[in-house]
C-alpha cells in the first residue's frame, strides 16, 4: 500500500486531468489508455495508481503530443523524494521542447547518479551539454559512450560525428582563474654555496630557492572558418603574477594560424604556423617562430591517438648565445571507459639546437595518468611525469656535463557541486623532484592552487 501523500498525489492528477480534458474526449482517452497501459484509472476518490503508473501515462501523453498534460503528471511526481527514473527522463524531454537545456540537463544528471550505466541518458547528457556550449564536458559523456563494450556500430559512428563536431566548433575557448601558492617559485636550488673550480662561492639570495604566493590566468580560444571550418586561428595565454616576488612572474603567448584535413569524422591531420614569446620578470625572455603538425585518431572503441611535432625558434635578446631551435615529438594515448575512468598516457623526445653549443641538449621523456568520477559529485585525477635532459658539452664552470631526471606528481580534484555561474573550483596539489649531476641545478618544488575552470 502507498502511503496518505502519494496516493492524494494521484488522486490530485487525476482530478485535474479530468477537470482539462473534455467528458467525451477523456472517455475516449479513458478507453485508450486503458488498452494500452492497462494501468490508467479512473478519477474516483477511491482510486490510487503508482508513480511509476502515472510516469507511463505522462510518457503516453507526450508521445501522443499533449506537453501539457504531460508537464501536469511529471510536475506532481518531481514533488516526491524519489521520483521514478522514467517521470525525470520525461522532465528532462519537456525541458528540451521549451528549449530550457540547463533542467534537462539537471535531470540527466540526477538520472545518472542513481544508474551511471543508462546509456541513452549518458548519450542525451552528452547532447544537452553541447547545446549549452559546455564542449568539455559533453566530450567527456560521448568519450565514455565509446568505451562501452558492446556499443552498436551506428551510435558509436554518430558519437564520432559529434565529437567531430564538437572539434569544428566555430569559436570555442577555455577559460581559468588560479590562486597559486609555490614552494619554490624560481625553480632553483636549496644549496647556499656550490663548488666551481674547488673553490666554495656561495649563492646569493636571489639564485636560490624562494617562496611566492600569487594569482594565475590561463586561456586557450581558437576560431574556426571556411566552408567545412577547415581553417582555424588559435591563441594561448599563461600569466603568473607572484606580488611578493614580482622578479618571477611570467607570461607566455602563442598565435598560431591552421589548416585541417578530415580524412574522416575520426580522424584528421593539422597543419599550424605562427609565433610564440614569453615574458620573464618584466623583461622579454624570448620569441621566435613556431610551427606544428599534428594528427588526431579516434577509435570506434574510445581510444584516442594523438602523435604531433613541433618546432619552436627561441631568440633570446639578452642571451643571443641561446638563440636556436627546439624540435619536439610527442605522442598522447588517452582511452574513456564507460565507468567514468579516463586513462592517459605519452612519450615524448625532444632537442635543443643552440648559437652556443654548450646549450645543446636533448630531452626524451614519459607520462601517465588516471581520472574518475568519484561520488558527491566529485571529479579527481592524477599524473605522472618523467623527464630525462641530457647535455652535449661539458659545463664550462663545473667541467662536467648537466644531466637531469624530473619527476613530478600532480593531483587535481574538481568538486561540481560546488560550481557557481558556470566555473567549477578545482584544487591542485604538486610536486617536482629535479635530481642532477649539478647541485647548482637540482632543486624541489612543492605546489598548490585552486583553479576556477570554465569550459565555453
Amino acid at each position: 500500500m502507498f502511503g496518505k501523500g502519494k496516493e492524494n498525489m494521484a488522486v490530485r492528477i487525476l482530478l485535474i486531468l479530468a477537470i482539462i480534458i473534455p467528458f467525451a474526449a477523456m472517455a475516449e482517452q479513458s478507453d485508450s489508455l486503458s488498452q494500452q497501459q492497462g494501468t490508467i484509472v479512473t478519477s474516483s476518490a477511491q482510486s490510487t495508481a503508482t508513480p511509476e503508473e502515472l510516469a507511463q501515462v505522462a510518457t503516453q501523453l507526450l508521445v501522443e503530443g499533449r506537453v501539457d498534460l504531460a508537464s501536469i503528471v511529471v510536475n506532481e511526481l518531481l514533488k516526491l523524494p524519489h521520483p521514478p527514473m522514467q517521470a525525470l527522463f520525461i522532465a528532462a524531454k519537456l525541458a528540451e521542447l521549451r528549449g530550457d537545456w540547463n533542467s534537462a540537463i539537471k535531470f540527466y544528471r540526477a538520472m545518472l547518479e542513481r544508474d551511471p550505466a543508462v546509456l541513452r541518458v549518458r548519450l542525451d547528457l552528452a547532447r544537452a551539454l553541447f547545446m549549452v556550449g559546455d564542449t568539455e564536458a559533453s566530450q567527456h559523456h560521448f568519450q565514455r559512450v565509446l568505451g562501452e563494450p558492446g556499443l552498436p556500430e551506428g551510435v558509436r559512428k554518430n558519437v564520432l560525428l559529434f565529437i567531430n563536431q564538437i572539434e569544428r566548433l566555430t569559436f570555442s575557448q577555455i577559460l581559468s582563474f588560479e590562486i597559486l601558492g609555490d614552494s619554490n617559485v624560481n625553480q632553483a636550488t636549496a644549496s647556499e654555496a656550490v663548488i666551481i673550480g674547488g673553490r666554495r662561492f656561495v649563492l646569493s639570495p636571489t639564485a636560490r630557492q624562494q617562496s611566492g604566493k600569487g594569482i594565475g590566468v590561463n586561456w586557450q580560444g581558437q576560431y574556426r572558418f571556411g566552408e567545412s571550418r577547415q581553417f582555424s586561428l588559435r591563441g594561448v595565454l599563461e600569466h603568473q603574477n607572484h606580488p611578493s616576488a614580482n622578479q618571477y612572474n611570467l607570461t607566455y603567448l602563442m598565435g598560431l594560424a591552421g589548416w585541417t584535413m578530415q580524412w574522416s569524422p575520426g580522424h584528421s591531420t593539422s597543419f599550424e604556423a605562427g609565433w610564440h614569446g614569453a615574458f620573464y620578470g618584466g623583461r622579454n625572455l624570448f620569441d621566435g617562430a613556431a610551427f606544428r603538425i599534428s594528427d588526431l585518431y579516434r577509435t570506434i572503441s574510445g581510444w584516442t591517438l594523438n602523435p604531433a611535432i613541433e618546432s619552436k625558434q627561441l631568440r633570446y635578446p639578452n642571451y643571443p648565445l641561446r638563440d636556436g631551435w627546439q624540435h619536439w615529438l610527442t605522442l598522447d594515448i588517452s582511452r574513456a571507459t564507460a565507468s567514468g575512468v579516463m586513462w592517459n598516457t605519452g612519450a615524448s623526445i625532444g632537442q635543443n639546437k643552440a648559437r652556443d653549443k654548450i646549450y645543446n641538449f636533448i630531452s626524451s621523456g614519459a607520462k601517465a595518468g588516471v581520472s574518475a568520477e568519484l561520488p558527491l559529485k566529485l571529479n579527481a585525477s592524477l599524473m605522472l611525469d618523467y623527464l630525462e635532459t641530457r647535455y652535449s658539452l661539458a659545463d664550462p664552470f663545473f667541467g662536467k656535463k648537466r644531466q637531469e631526471k624530473k619527476q613530478s606528481i600532480e593531483l587535481a580534484i574538481t568538486p561540481l557541486a560546488l560550481s557557481v555561474g558556470g566555473f567549477a573550483p578545482r584544487v591542485v596539489l604538486g610536486h617536482v623532484d629535479n635530481r642532477c649531476n649539478i647541485d647548482l641545478y637540482r632543486y624541489q618544488r612543492t605546489y598548490g592552487k585552486v583553479a576556477f575552470v570554465r569550459d565555453f
